[in-house]
Order: C-alpha cells, then sequence, then structure tokens
C-alpha cells in the first residue's frame, strides 16, 4: 500500500505516516476524508476509535490535515456516529483484521480473567490492561462496558475459590462452625473475630490469643484458602498451623439460608 509520510516531529508522533492513503481515502474529500485519516491513524495507534474529535492530539489534527490536502478546521463538521462514518469504522476494522466486541465475548473474557489473572491480581487498573491488551492481541474493538466485564470476573474468580475453600473445610469443620452458630455464642464469636486489636496493650494482646484459640478450636485444614488474593481473600496469617484470621468477599458454596455460609462469608472482614 502506498503511504504519505514526512519527517518525524515530537508533538505528531506516530502520525506523520499514513500507510494505505492512496487506497484508502479513494475519492474521499473535504470533511469526509479528514475525519477518515485521522479515524485510521488513530485505531492503528490506539486499538480502538476516537469517540470525537477531543480525543485527537491538536498538534496531530493539523499535521494529517497536510497530509491529506484538507484545512483542519473541516474536522469539526465530522460527525463521528453518523452512517457515514460506521462505514469508515467498518472499512478500517477489514484494513487492520478487527471485529467488533460481541455480547458472547463479554462472558468468554470474564471467565478468561477470572481464570488466568484474577488468581494472582485483582486490581481494576491491572485487570483493565490484561482485558484490553487480550482483546487487541485476538484482533477485537475493545468493549464498551469494560467495568461490567471485570466485575463479572471479580465475582467468577470469588465465587470459584470460596467454592474451593467450601469443599476444603470438610464436614467435620463445617458442622463445628454450625455448633458454633447453634450454641448461642456464635454472634459474640463473630463479633470477637472481627473486631480491631485497638491499641497495643497487654489486654489487647490477650484478646488476640483469645481469637487464636477460637480459630484453633475450629481446626481448619491446612492450606484452605490456597489461590485466594486481594479482595477474595483478605488476610490470612498461620501460625504453628492455626489460622488466626480469615475473610472473604462473596458467597460460600453452600445454600443461601445455610448458617455455615453466612459464618465463613461474614468472618473477620
Amino acid at each position: 500500500m502506498t503511504a504519505l509520510t514526512s519527517k518525524t516531529e515530537p508533538a505528531t508522533a506516530g502520525y506523520t505516516t499514513l500507510w494505505g492513503t492512496t487506497e484508502l481515502l479513494g475519492n474521499k474529500s473535504g470533511t469526509t476524508r479528514l475525519g477518515f485519516a485521522l479515524t485510521l491513524k488513530f485505531f492503528e495507534l490506539e486499538g480502538r476509535f476516537p469517540r470525537s474529535s477531543a480525543d485527537l492530539p491538536s498538534a496531530a489534527v493539523a499535521y494529517v490535515a497536510g497530509l491529506v490536502g484538507v484545512d483542519a478546521v473541516a474536522l469539526a463538521s465530522y460527525e463521528w456516529t453518523d452512517r457515514t462514518a460506521k462505514r469508515h469504522r467498518a472499512q478500517i476494522r477489514e484494513v487492520f483484521g478487527f471485529r467488533e466486541f460481541s455480547s458472547a465475548d463479554e462472558e468468554r473474557f470474564a471467565r478468561w480473567l477470572a481464570e488466568r489473572v484474577c488468581p494472582s491480581e485483582t486490581r481494576e487498573t491491572v485487570l483493565r490492561e490484561a482485558l484490553l491488551g487480550r482483546v487487541r492481541a485476538e484482533r477485537i474493538e475493545p468493549p464498551a462496558r469494560v467495568k461490567r466485564i471485570l466485575g463479572a470476573a471479580r465475582a467468577l474468580f470469588e465465587s470459584s475459590f470460596c467454592a474451593r475453600v467450601w469443599e476444603r473445610l470438610g464436614a467435620g469443620t463445617r458442622d463445628r462452625l454450625e455448633a458454633l452458630i447453634a450454641d448461642g455464642t456464635g454472634g459474640g464469636a463473630l463479633a470477637q473475630l472481627r473486631a480491631d486489636p485497638g491499641s497495643l496493650s497487654l489486654d489487647s494482646l490477650l484478646e488476640e490469643v483469645d481469637k487464636l484459640h477460637l480459630v484453633h478450636d475450629l481446626q481448619l485444614p491446612s492450606g484452605v484458602f490456597v489461590g485466594g488474593v486481594g479482595e477474595g481473600c483478605r488476610g490470612v496469617a498461620v501460625a504453628s498451623g492455626a489460622v488466626v484470621s480469615f475473610g472473604f468477599v462473596g458467597v460460600v458454596g453452600a445454600g443461601a439460608g445455610d448458617p455455615v455460609g453466612g459464618v465463613v462469608s461474614s468472618a473477620v472482614g
């Protein structure tokens, strides 16, 4: 393909070559010509389409306008959401071998994040970067509802993690948790576990030791929280084989009315 090129200038870095201009611009003229050229170049650099002229560096607009022979002020008349713009985007997708993000992709990428990224990191910024990098690698246009996908991914991860913990607890531990509720002391015990230790003192130290004994008596199995990270599992400490404190976000895989599910999902957090 033929390209329009010029000398590189810092203010227009990345915009100094418009590859395929001769074939792709065709008979386009005026506002349409400039809007298409800038949309093409922006997609090449960013892997997404500009939402408006505000996404485009003003220096780059002026520079590309010079390359395609159109006054930069013409861009103000370009409609970014009309049928012409949609045809431009379809043409550009074809050039780069991309496709639009589909509703089926939402579930697929949420599951991919839950299985491949969340076990090591659940921060939104990291998940967003991983998602956008993945869709670009698969030549798919970025999704419009990124936060929805990230939220679904975290929910899938937390649900899966809590279900695994539920199984690891074993029948004996689950029975002891149920007994903790049944004997009427559960509310106080859980409140004790959740309580902030406060200022360091002999009394607060003894209270923390009491918490250790309380959880130790539940006989939680070793490795029960393996696979949790970040927001999925907050604050696991192990000393002499006893878990000092534990916490979950989400619902453990028991029935909605199961008291043990309430214990595990409410504990320390």
